[in-house]
């Protein structure tokens, strides 16, 4: 895939390496944020996500990674091969970098160096929804572990994403408000 859209957009890619004159991608002005701004975006991504990574994880997997976190480390018993920690530190991680991207700290970096002008960084939040949902995957297994009563919760878990998800659906709500869905 990527051969192919190297292939494809070769005009872009060419004009990004070797610049001759202005494209439309030398200009992103996009660091306006003070310092609290970009902390308060760093907790708004972590718990809602971002209009175009919906991942809908607020309500189940957010409550879910939390509990599989505090049970992970006060359990006494060792859960195999878990990459939870790591995943869950990787979503802060990724949450951060997207504010932090809007910081008008970078703003004297940004215009010295070209590259964080024509490429938009902030945009590797476009992994959270995977990393959101091998968190998910990883919690549910963690909880799985500790007994009949956590097998239980974790399946009303994903009953309830599963439930939210089909409800958060462009085909279902765009219908219910009339117009057409994309």
């Amino acid at each position: 895939m990527i051969l192919m859209y190297l292939i494809i957009e070769y005009r872009l890619v060419y004009s990004l390496v070797i610049p001759e004159e202005p494209t439309s991608r030398d200009d992103f002005r996009e660091s306006k944020n003070n310092l609290v701004e970009t902390f308060l975006l760093v907790f708004k991504n972590y718990f809602w996500g971002h209009t175009h990574v919906m991942t809908v994880h607020t309500f189940v997997i957010v409550p879910l990674s939390f509990i599989a976190l505090w049970k992970f480390c006060s359990s006494k018993r060792e859960v195999k091969n878990s990459y939870f920690v790591p995943l869950f530190i990787l979503n802060f991680i990724l949450s951060g970098w997207y504010a932090f991207w809007f910081y008008k700290g970078w703003e004297p970096i940004k215009e010295q160096v070209s590259i964080l002008r024509t490429f938009n960084f902030s945009r590797f939040h476009f992994l959270s929804p995977m990393i959101i949902y091998l968190l998910f995957a990883d919690g549910a297994f963690i909880l799985y572990q500790l007994g009949q009563g956590w097998r239980k919760a974790v399946k009303w878990f994903l009953v309830l994403q599963l439930l939210i998800l089909f409800g958060c659906n462009p085909e279902i709500y765009y219908r219910i408000a009339g117009t057409p869905s994309f």
